[in-house]
């Protein structure tokens, strides 16, 4: 058995990106400022004393799907992440393209009487869940890669031990 004793079947090096860790912890403070300007935009726009009469009917529900993804976007960015959980990542990859950015580029450039701070604001934020995306999935493949190296080493030393005690 002297070859198991020189592998170390407990290598357990980090394969978290860091990268995606800071852009979740900007988004984290980004999102809520993001969410009170679009607000405090629409009530600007269109408020009439203490009633808002909004005409983009769709932005409402729009909105409101946002605000409920997005807690569950940014948690399950952070578990999966630091837990190296590749399907917990998965599904902040998913919330990110199918929910996050689509509401994002609407608000960039669907949505009615479109001011240019409105853009302003929009593409940052949309430039910074493409970012997420492209560094989710690099993410989620180096934990993959990590995650197989471990699980084939396991195997290996099992597989030496096996016929080393026969």
């Amino acid at each position: 058995m002297e070859g198991v004793d020189t592998v170390n079947s407990t290598n357990t090096t980090v394969s978290s990106s860091l990268l995606l860790q800071q852009l979740l912890f900007y988004n984290y403070y980004l999102s809520p400022t993001w969410f009170v300007a679009v607000v405090f935009i629409i009530v600007y726009k269109y408020g009439e004393g203490l009633s808002v009469n909004d005409p983009d009917q769709i932005r409402t529900a729009v909105l409101f799907l946002w605000l409920l993804a997005e807690p569950v976007r940014l948690w399950t960015g952070y578990s999966g992440n630091l837990r190296e959980n590749v399907p917990i990542l998965l599904v902040f990859w998913l919330l990110t393209f199918f929910v996050s950015i689509p509401v994002s580029f609407y608000f960039s450039v669907a949505q009615m009487d479109i001011q240019p701070y409105d853009k302003g604001i929009n593409i940052v934020v949309l430039v910074m869940l493409v970012l997420e995306l492209g560094t989710g999935v690099h993410a989620a493949l180096k934990i993959l890669r990590s995650q197989s190296k471990k699980y084939y080493l396991e195997e290996y030393v099992s597989g030496v031990e096996k016929i080393h005690t026969n």
